[in-house]
């Protein structure tokens, strides 16, 4: 029996950058959204984690103004987080294959080496979706033989839970002002192209022994959700998980 850790934390302005031009990616590209390390792809890997411990999740709500600014509204991203968090956990308790447990006490060192390894996945993780959501020859490799990594500093939590992998999500959204609004109407008139908001979550499961992205997989959603509404945001969790290994 293995045991999933769900990690979440708040993104750093580069995360929000990357997760922009992530949405554009997938906006434009064919390819699927989520990726599979190669060990899970071949005969016989067939044991799948079933128990998960779920960390409050944190997105990022920024508000889009004309100009193209983003400035974060900090009540937004508390209610976009509250809803993602009671999304995840409705869908977690709703599937029997899928087990909560509480999360470890951890000391000040060991919570700080997990904060450092969340925030190189916002990094690594992200770069690693962005970089293969395309078509570019120069990426198939990576593509057909997926292995990024975060290396081995979470092993402790390993030994410390017994758990085997780490579910880590990462989340932003963009709400455009009514003057963005104007613009895109005014830009279309003329032929200017004028983008609005957009919701992006991002979800990768990591093996806790090597580091290894197992899966990573993300849902995308161009000025339709917005996850500051719970049914929104309901929808956009299960479209992380509907291609999860486990199920």
């Amino acid at each position: 029996m293995h045991m999933v850790i769900v990690m979440m934390g708040r993104l750093p302005w580069r995360l929000v950058t990357l997760c922009c031009l992530y949405g554009l990616v997938v906006g434009c590209a064919t390819a699927p959204t989520e990726r599979v390390h190669y060990s899970l792809l071949e005969p016989g890997a067939q044991d799948k984690p079933i128990q998960i411990i779920v960390l409050e999740p944190d997105v990022v709500v920024k508000e889009l103004s004309a100009g193209g600014v983003g400035q974060e509204v900090k009540q937004w991203s508390e209610q976009a987080t509250r809803n993602v968090n009671k999304s995840v956990d409705r869908y977690v308790s709703s599937h029997a294959d899928l087990k909560q447990v509480a999360m470890p006490d951890l000391t000040a060192a060991e919570s700080a080496i997990v904060d450092e390894h969340v925030a190189l996945y916002r990094i690594v993780g992200l770069t690693a979706r962005v970089m293969t959501a395309g078509t570019d020859p120069a990426w198939a490799h990576k593509r057909e033989y997926f292995d990024y990594t975060l290396g081995s500093g979470l092993q402790f939590l390993k030994e410390k839970t017994g758990a085997d992998v780490a579910l880590i999500v990462a989340g932003a959204e963009y709400v455009s002002t009514g003057g963005r609004k104007g613009m895109m109407v005014v830009g279309a008139m003329f032929g200017v192209p004028i983008t609005l908001g957009h919701s992006n979550l991002v979800i990768a499961m990591v093996d806790l022994k090597s580091g290894d992205i197992l899966w990573i997989n993300s849902e995308f959603s161009y000025a339709k959700k917005d996850i500051r509404d719970s049914d929104d945001a309901d929808d956009m969790v299960e479209g992380l998980f509907e291609e999860f290994p486990v199920l």
